[in-house]
């Protein structure tokens, strides 16, 4: 659990969702949009408010999985779109307009679902009873390090990819990576009980060939049973 959780933090830093918080002036900025980029801030943490209602209801009623998996590639998609109309817009192929501004706030709000949200709700179901504490504080400690480690190279990335374009077009390919790791190694922990989750890290951590064998072992149970009869 420790090294799905150290993984899927390095994702949310470099997934761009918390840069473009910490950074929203500047980012917008940068980004050359028709719309006040202090305006578009405020904009930023309109949409963040009203998903922080809608995510907890989501949270409450849904699989951790879908929500993660369906949001990255909600944040790959948005923010890709973003970025080619950004790009548009910087290379003077079309006049400056706000659909940089409205895609980037569609991608903040899906990424409060998902990687804005989720990874701190699952440090806390992965870990065993009798090392929760500890575990947890840790990979807080590392996960609020590797936050201000990443918010250090932001210009640094945005002066090196090329642009505000570029750096967009990374947070897609990041977001893109984390919602097939995500698919491929996090297990489901909504109203899962804790002996369930931790089977799963012993048996295999890989969840579509864990899944595909329970389900070969309930057809193979059915198919005794029909034997036995």
């Amino acid at each position: 659990p420790a090294l799905l959780l150290v993984v899927i933090f390095i994702l949310q830093q470099f997934s761009g969702i918390l840069i473009t918080v910490y950074y929203t002036v500047s980012f917008f900025q940068s980004v050359g949009t028709s719309v006040d980029p202090y305006l578009s801030s405020i904009g930023v943490g309109v949409a963040r408010l009203v998903m922080t209602v809608v995510t907890s209801v989501l949270l409450r009623n849904f699989g951790r999985r879908p929500l993660f998996i369906y949001s990255s590639i909600g944040m790959a998609i948005s923010i890709f779109i973003a970025g080619y109309f950004t790009k548009e817009i910087q290379e003077e192929h079309v006049e400056k307009n706000s659909l940089p501004v409205l895609f980037i706030l569609i991608y903040i709000s899906l990424g409060s679902v998902g990687f804005n949200t989720i990874p701190w709700i699952i440090s806390a179901e992965l870990f065993p009873i009798e090392i929760r504490g500890m575990a947890q504080n840790l990979i807080m400690g590392y996960a609020h390090l590797s936050i201000s480690s990443v918010l250090k190279l932001y210009p640094f990335m945005d002066e090196t990819l090329g642009g505000a374009f570029a750096v967009q077009w990374m947070f897609s390919i990041v977001s893109l990576i984390g919602a097939l790791f995500i698919f491929t190694f996090l297990p489901e922990t909504h109203e899962k009980k804790l002996g369930e989750i931790q089977e799963y890290f012993k048996n295999n951590s890989v969840y579509p060939l864990r899944h595909k064998r329970q389900t070969r072992e309930l057809t193979e149970e059915a198919a005794l049973e029909m034997i036995k009869q």
